[in-house]
């Protein structure tokens, strides 16, 4: 348990627990955490969550750094690290007794905390569901014993949802409110040290360190390949900017840029994208992808067992079809992913009518104001005390 001088006490009479654990989270925390404090000025939060939960005014237990594991076995391999956050972010609950926790995806955690929540009376938001849809429609039974209130990105959720008799209200996606780039392509150019001419690739290979170990060596590779048959094509790494350029190292003509991922996925002519909420990222800026997603082997082969769709990516998912390449594990071979970019990156007429999907596919994840719409739902549930198991 941490010391109680580094969790302040709050200002606001009822605080707001608040969970995230990856870096996707973090970001529609953040967003949220502002949009609840223009509307409460007093409300205060404390938590797990990153560098945009914490510049938002959230008191953080441990971050999403910490908290990152990708797949099945790489959870279990650090479950007493997990049951040890577990048993202080009770404490604190008891401790502090917020009004309100509000949880952000992350299932294999999250619902274990509301498990100890809901015993203690404390009501619960789910705030961007879990991909339940995919892999877990027998978890949906277990939501509705804990969780109070469903707060949904996707409209097609709210069915999932209401047939179980949960509360759900649909408010859109928040990353409408934030995925924009800053730059045209001329000035992203210009700061990249790119020509504007060329073909630009973007790279995308994630967040986590463990995706990127995965991820990149592919990319990077198939770059290579696609370079030698088109030798004009740029290639340029978006690192992210919880990890280390360390864990980014490229080698021959690979460029890379940091705090500009926007950027670099709008200026691009294609990009090269680990599966996750950057795909999201790229359709809502209107750029054709190829979409990657490796993890362990024991991993991969739990997960064929109970991933129940045919698409991954969120994108394909929202769009209800296989609008952009996909390549799983096996299939995420460089001459694979490097034969169906330079199809693309071949073809502007193929790319055009995949930007026109993609506004298609965008135009159904609602309208802008999410996070005040989350916002407004959070403080109505404020002080609600849920009846304790």
């Amino acid at each position: 348990m941490p010391s109680q001088s580094n969790i302040q006490n709050p200002k606001s009479k009822i605080p707001i627990a608040i969970i995230a654990g990856e870096s996707s989270g973090d970001l529609i925390g953040g967003l949220f955490v502002r949009a609840v404090k223009e509307k409460d000025p007093s409300a205060s939060f404390f938590g797990i969550g990153g560098e945009r939960m914490r510049e938002a005014g959230v008191e953080l237990l441990h971050t999403t750094q910490e908290m990152a594991f990708l797949g099945f076995v790489e959870v279990v391999k650090h479950l007493p690290f997990v049951s040890r956050v577990l048993n202080e972010m009770e404490s604190l609950l008891r401790a502090r007794r917020p009004g309100l926790l509000v949880l952000i995806d992350y299932p294999g955690f999250n619902l274990r905390l509301a498990e100890r929540a809901k015993r203690l009376g404390i009501p619960v938001m789910y705030y961007i569901s879990p991909q339940v849809w995919a892999w877990g429609r027998g978890r949906v039974k277990k939501m509705r014993r804990l969780v109070d209130k469903m707060v949904v990105a996707f409209q097609f959720e709210v069915g999932i949802y209401e047939k179980e008799g949960i509360p759900v209200e649909f408010v859109g996606h928040p990353l409408l409110e934030v995925v924009k780039s800053r730059m045209s392509r001329q000035e992203f150019c210009s700061q990249a040290a790119l020509s504007p001419e060329k073909p630009i690739l973007g790279l995308l290979p994630g967040s986590r360190r463990q995706e990127v170990e995965k991820i990149l060596p592919v990319m990077v590779e198939a770059a290579r390949v696609i370079k030698e048959k088109k030798p004009d094509v740029q290639p340029v790494v978006g690192m992210a900017e919880g990890l280390e350029d360390k864990d980014f190292a490229v080698t021959g003509e690979v460029k890379r840029v940091k705090g500009l991922t926007y950027e670099l996925m709008a200026s691009s002519d294609l990009v090269l994208v680990a599966s996750g909420s950057a795909t999201l990222e790229t359709g809502i800026l209107g750029t054709p992808m190829v979409v990657l997603y490796r993890t362990s082997f024991l991993s991969y082969q739990i997960a064929k067992k109970v991933v129940t769709i045919p698409n991954i990516a969120l994108i394909n998912v929202v769009a209800g079809k296989r609008l952009v390449p996909e390549f799983v594990q096996g299939q995420a071979r460089p001459d694979k992913v490097a034969k169906a970019a330079l199809e693309l990156l071949g073809n502007s007429s193929k790319r055009e009518e995949i930007k026109q999907e993609l506004k298609k596919a965008v135009s159904s994840l609602g309208g802008p104001g999410a996070s005040a719409k989350a916002a407004e739902i959070a403080l109505s549930l404020v002080g609600e005390t849920s009846h304790p198991e």
